[in-house]
């Protein structure tokens, strides 16, 4: 998707992915697999009833569906991802060591560009639920947080003038 569009698909397995602005995937389906790689950007995925594995690739880490809902983000060298129904196991393998984490409904966890996977934690639904929608929540967070992720949205960009404002925390909800 471009810079400041959304857009929701279906994949050939039925699956329905909602893109985020400025979102990159590659799907890769073939007689055994269903494999994605998100290149860059945020996705929602409620995964088609298929008996092929379905596996998301981003980063260092893999999801891979237990029959859900879920959510990946790659907007910078980590992966962030969150659980919405059903389960997933998110997993790395780097060098030879292999790592896992289950995730429950409302759960969610980073994967870092090292490949390890932190602990899962709650997740604001209420924040994780917004984007699909078209609204960014912001809850107690940097000004300049803020307004990086409402420029991926805009070709106008908002900068400040004093970066001191940035530490500035900001609540709301902001249609985008």
């Amino acid at each position: 998707t471009p810079g400041g569009q959304q857009r929701q698909i279906t994949l050939a397995d039925g699956t329905a992915v909602t893109l985020d602005t400025d979102t990159r995937l590659v799907t890769r389906f073939d007689g055994e697999h269903r494999r994605v790689e998100l290149q860059q950007g945020r996705a929602q995925f409620l995964v088609g009833v298929d008996p092929r594995p379905f596996a998301v690739h981003a980063g260092a880490g893999v999801v891979r569906d237990i029959g859900t809902t879920f959510q990946v983000s790659r907007l910078g060298k980590a992966v962030h991802v969150a659980l919405l129904d059903g389960q997933v196991e998110v997993s790395t393998d780097i060098n030879g060591t292999a790592r896992r984490s289950l995730l429950a409904p409302g759960e969610g966890l980073t994967v870092d560009e090292t490949g390890a996977i932190g602990a899962p934690e709650p997740l604001d639904i209420a924040r994780v639920q917004s984007w699909p929608k078209g609204d960014l929540v912001f809850r107690q967070q940097r000004l300049d947080d803020l307004l990086a992720q409402m420029n991926r949205y805009s070709p106008q960009q908002v900068r400040l003038a004093d970066p001191e404002l940035g530490a500035l925390a900001v609540s709301g909800v902001f249609h985008v």
